[in-house]
């Protein structure tokens, strides 16, 4: 897994190095001493991510950089997928930093679920995208057109018992932090539950908790402080499990590399910022997500930051959470070089 950016540099140094004029896929492999099949798994990525063209001549295909790369977007506005939670206050910098260095207007659009929020950068529909590292990884898996570039913060969430919980069950939302911490927490033996039971949207919770009386609730916060306040007891946080990371930023490859790297050096400022002084940009993060500032101030007393993220964390959390897809190697290629 660790050869496998060198090797993409490789490939990318050589059709660098050959400007506008396109090379026979066929002797790539030959001219690096690399093996055939790495070559076109590495070109077949470098094509999803819109920096190579290819054509086909007969039974072969030729292959060129894409020149000029893309310049996207055309408009000074970049929109902004985020799962509805108090996780992200640090985006209140990060916005005013890309409106003020680089007059860039950021539209936060806000999403009840981890899937909706990844489903709606994979369709394009937002630029950029907040959401559980571990959504956005499987989403990868299958469409290849995102790309991670930055960490986030974490251990905003909990396994909760229910108190009054009849049912012997455990109820989290789909493939998303909530989903691994559970899978976790079963695996170790942290809880008990015959059975799984999935809610798509934060006001099913409540309807879980008291009219469902689930034993064992996995949610993050504000609902995780509202169920506590109502007796709800907590049983493990992600933390305990070895997690560091939940929700992670991704971006559409439909942006040039170079303007994800602007927005990813641009992130890990607002993440700095944020941490030197947090109270300075709890308000208008409150206002676009709907809940009150003090819930949101409450909630960082949990929240811990991990700014950046690196293939060797990457792999580590991978590793913790177990991950099942054909090919878990591929996944180190979630991130930006």
């Amino acid at each position: 897994m660790g050869r496998r950016p060198k090797v993409r540099s490789e490939v990318l140094k050589l059709l660098e190095s050959l400007g506008n004029e396109f090379i026979n896929q066929s002797i790539i492999h030959k001219i690096l001493g690399l093996s055939k099949s790495r070559v076109s798994e590495i070109l077949q990525g470098l094509e999803d991510e819109g920096l190579i063209t290819r054509k086909r001549l007969g039974n072969q295909y030729l292959v060129k950089l894409v020149s000029p790369p893309i310049k996207y977007p055309t408009s000074k506005l970049i929109k902004l997928g985020i799962v509805w939670s108090s996780e992200y206050p640090f985006i209140t910098p990060f916005v005013k930093n890309l409106k003020v260095k680089h007059g860039i207007n950021t539209e936060i659009i806000v999403y009840e679920s981890a899937v909706e929020t990844v489903k709606a950068l994979v369709k394009k529909d937002v630029d950029l995208a907040l959401a559980p590292l571990i959504t956005e990884l499987h989403f990868y898996s299958a469409f290849r057109n995102l790309k991670i570039i930055g960490g986030g913060a974490y251990d905003g969430s909990a396994v909760v018992h229910n108190p009054e919980g009849e049912k012997d069950a455990v109820a989290s939302s789909y493939l998303s932090t909530m989903d691994a911490l559970r899978a976790i927490a079963l695996k170790k033996g942290d809880i008990y539950a015959e059975k799984t039971k999935y809610f798509n949207h934060p006001n099913d919770v409540m309807k879980l908790a008291f009219r469902e009386k689930i034993k064992y609730l996995v949610v993050w916060h504000p609902l995780l402080k509202d169920l506590i306040l109502r007796g709800f007891k907590e049983v493990i946080r992600p933390s305990e499990l070895g997690m560091t990371y939940c929700c992670t930023l991704a971006a559409s490859t439909v942006l040039s590399y170079e303007y994800r790297k602007m927005i990813r050096r641009e992130y890990l400022n607002a993440l700095n910022e944020f941490r030197r002084s947090p109270s300075r940009w709890f308000s208008w993060y409150s206002m676009k997500v709907g809940i009150p500032t003090d819930v949101v101030k409450d909630g960082w007393r949990m929240y811990k930051l991990n700014p950046d993220i690196t293939r060797k964390e990457l792999i580590k959390a991978l590793n913790t959470i177990g991950v099942s897809v054909p090919n878990p190697l591929i996944l180190s290629d979630a991130l930006d070089p």
